[in-house]
């Protein structure tokens, strides 16, 4: 009897457990498909991550960004304020708290919380950490580089981990920009000509960007103040066609910067493909000056 009593506690403690285990999906690097695992990352070592908080309403917030984009709605161009926000979808102090204590409890050491409750960084050893989130972070090798990450998803035993969204930190892998520079038939990059190095050609704006270094002193009748460093194009009072305030580069700078001239004497010219102009400000003059780029010769 008294065996099978201690079984029963021991299935119905391991149920209350699993009750409460609160898996935090998506949240393994895709980059360790592709690397090679060079197996468990140091234990002592210490790492500092991001547990972010679950918000509130977010079937509410997902329909109110759709409506304040949606031309006819109600909600159309009706932005909240961070306060708005705060009351409506952030997580709020007490569920914050409920998980800065979880977090504490389990070795690791606050770092900063965010004023709005959406987040709270922790430091911890890598024992620490994958024991409070029952993970296994391991090194991995990818292109060339060493990073760790974690092999899984983490996941919690207590009700306030239910409360987490998604941690950061447990990989280093960083997003690099994807860019790839012209080569020249051995191999080697096109080294890049300076744009401060190609003559001013332009019909209208400045070519060069900055100025050598000058300084200026400004006096009242109080206060002096000097000021040193380089100024911007040219200056606001220069009405001289190919030097007009404030700087700017005309078709053939950026061709000879950017070595397109080769390209375009062996028949490379673009013809086929598409351009497209974001313009950030509204210009309504923007097709008129997309179309005299196009016949725009010097």
């Amino acid at each position: 009897m008294k065996k099978f009593l201690a079984l029963f506690f021991s299935i119905a403690l391991s149920a209350a457990l699993n009750a409460h285990a609160a898996p935090v999906a998506n949240n393994t690097p895709g980059f360790i498909k592709q690397a090679a695992d060079l197996g468990p990352l140091d234990p002592n070592s210490v790492i500092n991550v991001t547990v972010w908080l679950q918000l509130h309403n977010e079937g509410k917030l997902d329909t109110l960004v759709k409506e304040q984009k949606q031309k006819g709605s109600p909600n159309y161009h009706k932005w909240i304020t961070q306060d708005q926000f705060n009351a409506s979808f952030a997580p709020t102090a007490k569920e914050l708290d409920s998980v800065q204590k979880f977090l504490t409890s389990r070795g690791l050491s606050v770092e900063a919380v965010a004023e709005n409750n959406m987040y709270i960084k922790v430091q911890g050893t890598v024992r620490d950490i994958e024991k409070a989130f029952h993970v296994q972070i391991d090194q991995y090798k990818f292109n060339g580089k060493t990073y760790r990450g974690n092999k899984g998803n983490p996941s919690t035993d207590d009700i306030p981990g239910a409360r987490i969204a998604a941690i950061t930190g447990l990989d280093d892998f960083g997003f690099e920009p994807t860019f790839a520079r012209p080569k020249e038939a051995n191999g080697k990059p096109v080294p890049f000509t300076p744009l401060s190095k190609v003559g001013p050609g332009g019909l209208f704006f400045e070519g060069h960007a900055f100025r050598p270094p000058e300084t200026h002193t400004f006096t009242d009748a109080t206060d002096t103040a000097t000021y040193t460093g380089n100024r911007y194009g040219s200056d606001i009072t220069n009405t001289t066609l190919g030097h007009l305030p404030p700087q700017g580069y005309s078709p053939d700078e950026v061709q000879t910067a950017y070595k397109l001239k080769p390209l375009h004497a062996a028949g490379l010219n673009g013809t086929g493909e598409t351009i497209v102009i974001v313009d950030a400000y509204g210009s309504a003059t923007i097709a008129q000056d997309a179309a005299f780029l196009l016949i725009c010769k010097s």
